[in-house]
């Protein structure tokens, strides 16, 4: 989603550098790393991993509004800076309500021109509409896993009914072959009294 938010804002507002942070997750949706990916001038792509202890996210999570990279203390994101950005790069966060999930990073303009407060005005709405799929989609994420869990629980339930039975056939098998021995037993001695 974030990737393709990237290259169609590049490729109607034409940005010199434009990047994406992705959030990955494990199979259990728990927060793993992020994947920057910088899409440099050349058209060449670089990508670096980024924990998720890394400035940049803790900033973006805690904040999460439009910012420019002027804006924010250089120590949150090196990378930016060592990838040459200019200053006015804006910084585009995506949150969920489990936190940053990406963001979308907007280098300078190609035609050199300076983003209109228009511009601007889309980013955000663009920002509202993307957190609003965001906290749509998670919550059916969240429902998908746990009824597949509850599929593996009734299937394990199933099993164990199913064992279950076994045993209970299995022990009336024995009883009742044991029980007509008991009583012949019994019949043919009556002087011993009847034990279980």
């Amino acid at each position: 989603l974030f990737s393709t938010v990237e290259a169609t804002l590049d490729t109607h507002i034409n940005f010199e550098q434009t990047a994406s942070l992705l959030a990955h997750k494990t199979a259990l949706s728990r927060l793993d790393h992020y994947t920057l990916s910088v899409t440099l001038p050349s058209g060449s792509t670089d990508t670096m991993t980024l924990p998720k202890s890394h400035p940049l996210v803790t900033h973006f999570t805690q904040n999460d509004v439009i910012a420019k990279l002027s804006d924010l203390p250089k120590k949150t994101i090196p990378e930016l800076y060592a990838l040459k950005f200019p200053k006015q790069t804006l910084l585009i966060p995506f949150n969920s309500p489990e936190g940053l999930e990406g963001m979308v990073i907007l280098g300078a303009r190609s035609s050199g021109a300076k983003l209109s407060t228009d511009d601007l005005d889309f980013f955000d709405a663009l920002k509202t509409f993307v957190t609003a799929m965001l906290y749509r989609f998670l919550p059916y994420e969240k429902i998908q896993q746990a009824y597949n869990e509850k599929e593996r629980q009734i299937a394990r339930s199933e099993k164990i009914a199913s064992l279950s039975n076994t045993f209970q056939d299995f022990s009336h098998e024995l009883r009742t072959p044991l029980s007509i021995i008991k009583n012949r037993i019994q019949r043919y001695t009556p002087d011993m009294p009847a034990q279980d």
